[in-house]
């Protein structure tokens, strides 16, 4: 049995990518939380990270992957969340959302 967690995963070491990316500001113009929007602010209250197919499976039941996203990068534009992901050698890895600093205070007053 290993001595430690270390010994186990020993070079395993899981790097995080914020997404800093600058985003159109026009992508948060004229952007009125939906229904839809509240809902998850509020998922992600309670649980604190969902993944985007998470989100998708849950709140566009039968739409595409893509009308997820959109909205999504709308409301990460707007700051109501904000999104990461691990740094893998192949490929990437879906984006992890958690609430941001306009989404903990529009949750609250909704």
């Amino acid at each position: 049995m290993p001595d430690s967690y270390e010994a186990v995963h020993r070079g395993e070491r899981v790097l995080l990518l914020r997404d800093q990316r600058p985003l159109p500001e026009k992508l948060a113009e004229d952007l009125n939380p939906q229904g839809r929007d509240l809902e998850i602010i509020r998922a992600l209250w309670r649980y604190r990270f969902l993944l985007t197919s998470q989100i998708k499976r849950e709140w566009w039941p039968g739409k595409s992957l893509y009308a997820a996203q959109r909205r999504l990068l709308r409301m990460t534009a707007a700051g109501w969340v904000t999104r990461f992901r691990p740094r893998l050698s192949k490929g990437k890895h879906e984006w992890i959302y958690q609430l941001d600093r306009r989404g903990f205070d529009l949750g609250k007053r909704c």
